[in-house]
């Protein structure tokens, strides 16, 4: 009998264990953020707006640009010739950090935005910038967006859209 309760744990051992192998692991691609933005002073109607991508797992990210004027949404953006466009921009960065990660920075890419016709030297902007690398599981995207800024002046020195 006490051999029977000393060998009865063993019979239970492997279903434990089979239970153990059961769990699931499910891993999340991060969302990619806009960081940093600056833009030129309007010249022939464009803007040179140069933003800053970063994804965690270096894919590439697609921005969708939409623009506001006086606090008005007017829609996306138009895109000038020339510049990186807002399609399959890289992250990738050859110079990891010392973690191997990419830099939290982000890539810079030129976007060249044509103002419209009603868009004055002294009308007030805004961008909002959502990045995607159409794979991400984590929530929804999230917009970021810049402060107001006159054509006339740019924005002159980078600034930060979101905090990582």
């Amino acid at each position: 009998m006490r051999r029977f309760l000393l060998l009865s744990p063993l019979l239970f051992l492997p279903a434990l264990l089979a239970q153990a192998c059961d769990l699931e692991v499910e891993f999340t691609n991060a969302p990619p953020v806009a960081t940093w933005l600056q833009a030129s002073e309007a010249s022939d109607g464009i803007v040179d707006v140069t933003v800053w991508v970063y994804d965690l797992e270096q894919e590439p990210v697609d921005l969708e640009m939409t623009w506001s004027l006086d606090g008005e949404e007017q829609g996306a953006i138009t895109l000038a010739p020339g510049g990186h466009g807002v399609l399959g921009l890289t992250t990738v960065d050859e110079s990891t950090g010392s973690e191997g990660r990419p830099d939290p920075d982000g890539q810079p890419h030129l976007i060249r935005w044509s103002l419209p016709e009603q868009v004055t030297e002294q009308s007030r902007l805004q961008l909002h910038i959502v990045a995607d690398d159409r794979v991400s599981t984590v929530g929804p995207m999230t917009s970021t967006s810049t402060e107001g800024f006159l054509p006339a002046d740019g924005v002159p020195t980078v600034v930060a859209l979101s905090a990582l």
